[in-house]
């Protein structure tokens, strides 16, 4: 059996029933409610409309059905009743429980995973993150490859099927693993040509990744930072702060703004992050990501507006610890503190230094541009050079590891305006023009 994501038709509104299994002694969980908050902003995102929620207490999914086999009927009931387009389930299915509820329910069954899927799949602009997100799918698709009796196979019994031959189900992992073979090969490529870019870019420009949960206001801070700290450009002026949808930004944008004294850094926004993230787009996206973890520091935008939003910060954390980037210098910057009703709380989870603002206004950005000064460009000089010709080999090393804001070439010597970090300070500091 091969599973065939759901697509949302364009411009009809899905009816949804949403289903969740409340495990009410995991603690580390977001409670049901909460969870279900997140999958109905989800749905809505993609498109449907949430018209039923049912829960149904359990230690544990059912292994063949998910929830127990008398709530199937009660959903398959519901469903008939409400005249349900759809019915999504809070958690990833196994490719034996979709079977089973498809069969039951009688009614196109998609669990967490295929709605984060299919969002991202409206949402990749890019052919990168097209491919990423292709590759996910068919990563899903290839776990939940099932198959039963003859209708999957070519070694029955009978006329015409005897005999040495590749079973259906064989066939559709082969071109799926083939599939997915050529998409990895072209993400390769890609991430080739971003290291060469990147290698290409001249002068190193500390750069820093605004990471978040989805919706947080990554994409407004980073809009509101450039129009008022970066270069206006005619491209930046055709964008658009970021959307109230989750995961209104999949393809990462890169985009320079000037920090106090004349520091140019910069600032890339990037998908956001939610609980229960299918695995697949970890390894999918880590192409994407890989700005992310060759960042040189990261701003984490929290949504205080959020009424679980130290829950929130705890996830965006996990992901960092699993892309190994926990070691990088980070700023929590605390986002919608005009939603916040009252006097923020000490955030306990985090060990970092954090900043109050509303993104979408500017309010608080000066004392973030003095905190992004302090934490992520520590160590760096100042200093305007006169570099004698026969020691210019020194200009390279310049490009490399510094900032040059002026070069000019005179009689005696090559004039060198720059920044430059306690190193490379140390050894050239012998040129300094007095």
């Amino acid at each position: 059996m091969v599973i065939i994501l759901y697509e949302i038709e364009e411009n009809k509104q899905e009816r949804a029933i949403l289903v969740a299994v409340d495990r009410y002694f995991l603690k580390d969980e977001f409670p049901v409610h909460q969870s279900l908050d997140e999958l109905e902003r989800l749905a809505e995102t993609a498109g449907a409309k949430v018209i039923e929620r049912i829960i149904q207490k359990r230690e544990k999914p059912h292994p063949a059905t998910f929830v127990g086999k008398g709530m199937v009927e009660e959903i398959a009931q519901r469903a008939e009743e409400l005249e349900a387009d759809l019915v999504i389930f809070d958690d990833e299915l196994s490719g034996v429980q979709m079977k089973n509820l498809e069969h039951m329910i009688k009614q196109p069954i998609i669990d967490r995973t295929t709605l984060i899927l299919d969002i991202f799949a409206q949402r990749a602009q890019t052919r990168e993150g097209k491919l990423q997100v292709e590759l996910a799918q068919l990563q899903y698709q290839l776990s939940h490859l099932i198959g039963t009796g003859q209708t999957f196979s070519r070694q029955g019994g009978g006329i015409g099927t005897r005999g040495p031959g590749e079973t259906k189900l064989e066939l559709n992992r082969r071109r799926i693993r083939d599939r997915m073979t050529d998409i990895k090969a072209s993400l390769e490529t890609v991430s080739k040509h971003r290291v060469l870019q990147r290698e290409g870019r001249g002068t190193r420009v500390p750069v820093v990744a605004i990471v978040g949960y989805t919706n947080a206001g990554k994409s407004t801070l980073q809009y509101e930072l450039v129009k008022q700290y970066g270069m206006q450009t005619e491209s930046h002026k055709e964008e658009r702060k970021g959307e109230d949808k989750l995961f209104a930004t999949i393809d990462p944008i890169l985009r320079r703004i000037e920090l106090p004294g004349g520091y140019p850094i910069d600032i890339s926004d990037t998908v956001g992050f939610i609980q229960k993230i299918p695995h697949q787009l970890i390894s999918a996206f880590q192409a994407t990501l890989e700005e992310v973890k060759t960042a040189d520091a990261i701003l984490h935008v929290v949504d205080t507006g959020y009424d679980d939003f130290e829950r929130q910060i705890a996830v965006v954390e996990s992901v960092i610890n699993k892309l190994g980037m926990n070691d990088k210098s980070q700023i929590l910057v605390l986002n919608k503190v005009d939603c916040y009703q009252g006097t923020l709380p000490v955030i306990t989870s985090s060990e970092y230094p954090s900043v109050e603002v509303i993104a979408r206004t500017g309010h608080g950005f000066e004392k973030l541009m003095e905190l992004m000064l302090q934490h992520f460009i520590p160590g760096r000089y100042r200093i305007l050079l006169g570099i004698p010709y026969d020691h210019s080999k020194w200009l390279t090393k310049i490009y490399e590891d510094g900032q040059v804001f002026q070069l000019e070439y005179k009689d005696e010597y090559i004039l060198v305006d720059a920044e430059l970090d306690g190193i490379l300070y140390a050894k050239l500091n012998r040129f300094e023009i007095k």
